[in-house]
């Protein structure tokens, strides 16, 4: 479970890194490279952080050049299960990107698994409110 925690707290930081460099324009390609290497740690392209990797800068009005230094996402629970077609799978509750105003909370939950010897993501859900 520590390798899991070590991963995520990977993913996290890099994530940080990438929201930091998306609020300024200069740092577009910056921001592209972080942005297509948390992709790789994803097992499909539907699955992401939320940090796509772009064609071309947004409008100036979308940059926030004093923005402060992204936070990171809490982890809350790892649950370890084991399914009979992919192995192990670790179910990760997480709370939303950039946090802030103590908002808390589960927003996403990213199943981890192992694929040819590398952790990857391979699904994200959200939670139902309901």
């Amino acid at each position: 479970m520590e390798k899991i925690k070590e991963f995520l707290s990977f993913l996290f930081e890099r994530e940080q890194v990438a929201i930091d460099y998306g609020n300024r324009k200069d740092d577009f390609e910056k921001y592209n490279v972080i942005a297509k290497e948390i992709k790789s740690y994803m097992s499909d392209i539907t699955v992401g952080f939320g940090v796509p990797v772009l064609e071309k800068p947004a409008p100036d009005f979308f940059y926030d050049e004093g923005a402060p230094y992204p936070t990171p996402r809490h982890l809350y629970k790892i649950s370890h299960y084991q399914n009979k077609d992919y192995g192990d799978l670790w179910a990760c509750y997480v709370s939303i990107a950039n946090p802030y105003n103590n908002i808390t909370g589960i927003d996403d939950c990213f199943i981890v698994t192992e694929i040819n010897g590398e952790l990857k993501i391979v699904a994200k859900f959200g939670p139902d409110i309901d």
